[in-house]
């Protein structure tokens, strides 16, 4: 096929552009309609149902799909709940959940769009052939779709969420947005038709030409303070703090968490209400509850729910651990998750992306809370107050 002409639709010559939303009518000789027109030709086009679709290939040298169309549904995260899809320009990725809902009846691999990831994440650690492309929509309403990129799947976690009161299992994808704006109607026409990879790369975005080839991947992303990497979260090597980080983490875990709690009550003073370390046991989840107070003229109380972990350096908090805190909050309650390591950039992007009720403490910043409080001595935990925490 790489010296015959590709097919033509409706789209030929236009470009989908981020951000901009496309007519979805359902009927491609409909003037308005700008979506399935341009993405569909014969033997290869997607149907008009499901959240994760396919489009088969046009060359008979390949054996799979060419392009994957994912749909997210605005107001989808309306609510911050751990299960949605996350959509972050800002940095560039996609949360994406797969098909699974409860059902007796039905597996994991039962749903075809789980049978897409599923296929699609072996075929980009076992196939030599280049991966389709994902092209990732957002509903915003009835029959119209914003386009929110190009994307690669980066990695896909298999995880558990609550449909109702009864726990699912489903696949959760990250997807990464390239840098690629706008994309061809033409360009995704000849990927699917052509044999030869370089006439499949004509008209190609060069951030799709770089990820083919391996040489580099180009994130759309713009400048964001609020995601810090590892140096920024813990001490510096061989530093007072570090050595400080490594004896909380010394300590039993249960004595450790009601060392936090102490440690926040001699920062906060009348900060905090009835703070307390839970029990070790049938604790709903949580190490320490409590309430924070806004003191006269308002007069307002927070009640808290926090967690405790001591890692080690070189283990972070994982988006899995920060969610289930998220999701065991009741309406109008605040989390605090407090580590001696740091949070990875996939959990903060989560906190931030979804406006989460939660503080994210690292351990860098458990060591500047501790320089705040009486416990602090000559660059130093003071000994004798960490000896009463130490395993007996």
């Amino acid at each position: 096929m790489s010296n015959s002409t590709p097919p033509t639709n409706r789209g030929t010559g236009k470009f989908f552009e981020i951000g901009k939303d496309y007519r979805e009518t359902r009927r491609k000789d409909h003037p308005d309609e700008t979506f399935y027109s341009w993405i569909n030709v014969p033997k290869s086009g997607i149907q008009n149902s499901g959240g994760i679709r396919h489009l088969n290939t046009l060359n008979e040298s390949r054996d799979w799909k060419d392009g994957i169309v994912l749909f997210t549904h605005l107001g989808s995260t309306n609510t911050p709940k751990p299960w949605e899809d996350i959509v972050n320009h800002h940095l560039g990725v996609i949360y994406y959940w797969g098909d699974s809902v409860k059902d007796e009846n039905k597996s994991l691999s039962d749903y075809e769009g789980n049978r897409i990831l599923e296929e699609l994440d072996k075929r980009l650690h076992s196939s030599s052939e280049p991966p389709p492309f994902i092209l990732h929509f957002t509903k915003t309403k009835s029959g119209i779709n914003r386009f929110n990129g190009l994307c690669y799947l980066e990695k896909l976690d298999l995880e558990w969420f609550m449909d109702g009161e009864v726990p699912v299992k489903n696949y959760r994808a990250t997807l990464r947005i390239l840098d690629a704006d706008p994309i061809s109607v033409d360009w995704l026409i000849r990927w699917r038709y052509f044999s030869k990879l370089s006439d499949r790369l004509i008209g190609a975005p060069p951030a799709w030409v770089n990820y083919v080839n391996k040489t580099k991947n180009t994130i759309l992303t713009a400048w964001n303070t609020s995601i810090l990497n590892k140096e920024q979260q813990l001490p510096k090597s061989k530093s007072p703090e570090l050595k400080a980080l490594e004896k909380l983490n010394s300590l039993d875990a249960y004595k450790f968490e009601q060392a936090i709690v102490e440690l926040f009550l001699d920062v906060g003073g009348s900060l905090f209400r009835d703070l307390t370390k839970t029990r070790s046991s049938k604790d709903g989840g949580f190490d320490f509850i409590g309430s924070m107070l806004i003191s006269e003229p308002f007069l307002f109380e927070i009640q808290l729910k926090g967690e405790v972990k001591r890692y080690r350096s070189d283990n972070y908090i994982n988006p899995v651990l920060v969610s289930r805190l998220v999701a065991r909050l009741e309406r109008g309650q605040y989390g605090i998750f407090v580590t001696t390591s740091y949070f990875s950039q996939q959990a903060q992007e989560e906190v931030y992306e979804m406006k989460y009720p939660v503080k994210l403490i690292h351990g860098k910043q458990l060591i500047d809370i501790f320089k705040r409080s009486s416990f602090w001595i000559d660059d130093a935990i003071d000994e004798a107050w960490l000896s009463r925490f130490e395993s007996d």
